[in-house]
């Protein structure tokens, strides 16, 4: 009954964290999307 809690946590952890570094990009497929969509050249190397 509680698990959605601490895997909401989690997440909101890993935002917080990543977001200076990544942007935030914690779903690849999203992130690797709109990197090849916006032509950025070192898509492939950041997944």
């Amino acid at each position: 009954i509680l698990a959605p809690l601490p895997i909401g946590f989690a997440v909101f952890l890993v935002h917080l964290a990543t977001i200076p570094i990544t942007g935030t990009g914690i779903n690849p497929a999203r992130s690797l999307g709109a990197a090849i969509i916006y032509n950025k050249p070192d898509a492939w190397h950041d997944h």
